[in-house]
């Protein structure tokens, strides 16, 4: 359990952001293949704009799938205090929990799980922000051991998160855990989603 300002989540990220960035990027680049336009909307994808100004069938695929893995990772290690004030004003109640999967012989980080609470959601919700695992033979039941691990701290009501409307993998995965698409979605409020893009889906108790 940790808040925005923990050095724990700090170290946290720092570990898991070469996976993060690696494996989300390749559902990124599956998502812009769908939709190209969303380039220029979205923080991940906005510093991939120029590689599309000659059109969908002239981008470098491989050189946009570096940017985005370099922008998430960015991410996953910036220092929180350079968001600004205000940021950290919104983000200062939150809590976060966070769980890791490692291997049993080598000690190798082989997935992780975010997930966080926050005053301005529904009493009994909690976020779930990402859960990842390597993929292989054994995904399912890394991801399957991460989600129910966190019931052993926190005890919600509902379970929510959102996935890339592109994403069937994901979808499948959650869906195998007992979620449901949320088909009247109460978002974070500070975190807003652009529903075109993503689904929501939730686990309820």
């Amino acid at each position: 359990m940790a808040n925005i300002l923990s050095p724990e989540l700090a170290t946290f990220k720092k570990e898991v952001a070469d996976m993060a960035a690696r494996i989300t990027a390749a559902f990124e680049i599956e998502f812009l293949h769908r939709y190209p336009e969303a380039v220029d909307q979205e923080i991940f994808l906005k510093p991939c704009i120029s590689l599309f100004a000659q059109g969908v069938n002239n981008v470098d695929w491989n050189a946009v799938e570096k940017i985005i893995q370099t922008t998430i990772k960015q991410f996953y290690c910036a220092d929180i205090k350079t968001f600004g004030d205000q940021m950290l004003k919104i983000l200062s109640s939150d809590i976060y929990f966070l769980a890791r999967a490692r291997d049993k012989e080598t000690d190798a980080l082989v997935g992780f799980c975010m997930l966080a609470v926050t005053p301005y959601l529904a009493y009994g919700d909690i976020k779930l922000i990402n859960i990842i695992a390597e993929p292989g033979q054994c995904q399912q039941y890394i991801e399957k051991l991460l989600f129910e691990s966190s019931f052993s701290i926190i005890n919600p009501l509902r379970v929510f998160t959102a996935i890339r409307s592109t994403n069937v993998q994901a979808r499948t995965m959650f869906e195998s855990l007992g979620f449901t698409i949320d088909s009247n979605p109460k978002q974070d409020p500070n975190h807003k989603l652009n529903l075109n893009y993503f689904s929501i889906m939730e686990y309820i108790r």
